[in-house]
């Protein structure tokens, strides 16, 4: 034991200090005695302090943790002791004071328990373009044509939330990329706006924006059997790009399936009801929706008509997912389904046709349908469409590859309503690309839908004064490739092939820069227009190349 040398020190050290004082003071020998024994009696109880912390130790060093039941009980007791001994349980509703914060997503409030959310949402895409004036072999068409512009792509404003704890909600509209032409007389002018038409859109008119809805849907979450009711304007659940928010794109604009197939004329919302949910390992997602079909009508949120209905379906799968890493390791694969049903019943200003089919380019001058169309089949009319979209990505810590195809069949289809049946027409297209980023991220993947989220770099770009910008953000270099071939018997829509190369520089999670330079062949015949100026599509005619160069900054909250 340790305490025969210390008490050997100290004895030595209080003889010492006695025999001292001694000689100098001439202290009794009485005195000494005493001291030494309080110095004995201080050492033992030291010693017994120390033989109970050696017994402590050895007891917390072979007792098991406590259980989840142990725990929770802790706590409740814990709880009985701060009021009057009855458990606190929270009631929905019960405290609606909230408070705020900002996360990668922007600015929240929140109540004290998370029943009650509001999150209000931003989203701005300034675009500049310049294309090529392509060679004579190639006519342009109407419209923006090949002009240099600056534009605002998207300008949204709205909020998400959560009331009652399981509702979820949003309300978004767009007031930059939905255009209407008030005067539709080349030159002409509106007394009542003042507007006035440009020599850049000779076949234009005054043509403003108007505000169109985009996300406005509520959602019922944790629905027995089903998992999420949603009813509202809303994606139809086919695509992977098409249900990856345009916050979050890989190039500034998606593949030309979008434009043709998954998202057309209705800004790629449509009005209806889909349940949805995933699976209790997150490993796979499924979905179905019944909406009312306005997908080639309009961007306004409603359609008129007495058949014109869509049924989609969705379902994805990861069959590797690496949980340690967060997804930075991934496979994905899924299937998209759309079968629609148009308006038999045309109105007489469309000349018997219901559909159109176009695609504008990778990179766009304007909004809306002032870009010029690189593929168009013009006005036909068909009774019914169905698609099927195969999707793949992996993930491979900073590389993503990624990759669509798109088959469509219009049924029943003839140039006008009543004319010659020119049968079933089928179209298709795809993509393929391939992105890295060079400072080390990795592609996020949203588990609960199926799609890719936002991207969070490792260390934000920032500015400091006198010193400038400091930290590098995150940079991601791409290449994709797509195609869509919308010609097949008597209809001409044409063929297109986009090389697209993209450079983007993540500022932080809400803010970037892109730059992309597409380079589009063309290989379109001249239409031959059939009864009321159908199949007559109004778009690049000819076959060459197309040269044009984007940039966007973009942010959000």
């Amino acid at each position: 034991m340790i305490q025969r040398p210390i008490s050997l020190l100290v004895l030595l050290s209080v003889f010492c200090a006695a025999s001292a004082r001694n000689a100098a003071a001439q202290t009794p020998a009485a005195a000494l005695e005493r001291q030494i024994a309080e110095q004995n009696r201080q050492l033992e109880l030291q010693r017994r302090q120390i033989e109970e912390l050696q017994m402590k130790f050895n007891s917390i060093d072979t007792q098991s943790p406590p259980t989840v039941a142990q725990e929770a009980s802790f706590m409740a007791d814990k709880d009985k002791k701060k009021g009057d001994g009855k458990v606190k349980e929270s009631v929905v509703g019960e405290d609606m004071s909230m408070t705020g914060k900002w996360t990668a997503n922007g600015g929240e409030l929140q109540s004290k328990n998370g029943d009650f959310k509001v999150k209000l949402a931003g989203r701005v895409q300034a675009d500049a373009a310049f294309i090529e004036q392509p060679g004579p072999q190639i006519t342009v068409p109407g419209g923006a044509g090949t002009k240099d512009s600056f534009y605002f792509r998207r300008l949204r404003l709205g909020a998400y939330g959560t009331m009652w704890e399981q509702i979820d909600w949003a309300t978004e509209f767009d007031i930059a990329n939905t255009e209407f032409n008030v005067d539709p007389v080349a030159g002409g002018n509106n007394a009542a706006t003042g507007l006035r038409s440009s020599a850049a859109f000779p076949a234009g008119g005054n043509v403003i924006n108007v505000v169109a809805p985009t996300d406005v849907w509520t959602t019922w979450r944790e629905v027995p059997v089903v998992g999420n009711v949603r009813a509202g304007n809303q994606k139809e659940m086919i695509g992977l790009e098409h249900l990856t928010s345009s916050r979050f794109l890989d190039f500034m604009e998606r593949s030309p399936l979008q434009d043709a197939f998954n998202g057309p004329n209705n800004n790629g919302y449509t009005p209806g009801v889909s349940i949805y949910n995933a699976t209790p390992n997150k490993y796979g997602t499924w979905a179905l929706g019944f909406f009312k079909n306005n997908d080639y009508q309009n961007g306004m949120t409603y359609e008129f008509g007495n058949s014109n209905y869509a049924f989609d379906g969705r379902v994805t799968w990861t069959p590797y997912y690496d949980e340690p890493s967060d997804g930075r390791y991934l496979l994905h694969v899924g299937m998209g389904t759309s079968y629609r049903l148009f308006d038999t019943e045309p109105a007489a200003y469309t000349g018997g046709t219901n559909v159109r089919i176009r695609a504008r380019g990778d990179i766009r001058n304007s909004p809306s349908t002032l870009p010029p169309n690189y593929v168009d089949t013009g006005n036909f009319f068909t009774e019914s469409q169905f698609l099927i979209d195969p999707e793949i990505a992996f993930v491979w810590g900073p590389w993503l590859l990624q990759a669509e195809y798109e088959y469509c069949r219009m049924g029943s289809a003839a140039a006008i309503q009543g004319g010659p049946s020119l049968g079933g027409i089928d179209f298709q297209g795809g993509y393929v690309e391939l992105l890295y980023f060079l400072t080390g991220e990795h592609r996020a993947y949203q588990r609960e839908t199926g799609a890719f989220g936002r991207v969070v770099p490792n260390s934000n770009a920032y500015v400091v004064r006198g010193v400038g910008f400091c930290g590098p953000g995150a940079w991601q270099v791409g290449i994709r490739y797509d195609w869509l071939d919308l010609t097949n018997g008597p209809v001409l829509g044409g063929n297109v092939q986009d090389l697209t190369l993209g450079l983007n520089w993540f500022w932080n999670p809400n803010m970037k820069l892109q730059l992309n330079y597409v380079a589009a062949w063309i290989n379109n015949p001249t239409p031959v227009a059939g009864p009321n100026n159908s199949l007559n599509g109004s778009q690049f005619q000819g076959t060459g190349l197309i040269n044009s160069l984007g940039t966007r900054l973009a942010w959000d909250f």
